[in-house]
């Protein structure tokens, strides 16, 4: 009785182990979800302002040229 008694403690520790370490990976998804998303609007920006500062390149070479 006492051999089933500890294999279940033993089962129950390793599933709570089991749960904190997916409670652990599942916030680290989020966060690294988190990070994929901000890097992706950066990149955005960044080619906004690539295609602003094409923009003004063009403007000023045609102030240049007249």
């Amino acid at each position: 009785m006492r051999r089933g008694v500890k294999m279940e403690v033993d089962l129950k520790i390793m599933f709570e182990n089991a749960l904190d370490e997916i409670k652990k990976l599942t916030t680290d998804v989020l966060l690294y979800k988190t990070l994929l998303i901000q890097k992706e609007k950066d990149i955005e920006d960044n080619e906004k302002n690539i295609e602003i500062l094409g923009k003004k390149i063009e403007e000023l070479e045609e102030s240049k040229s007249k």
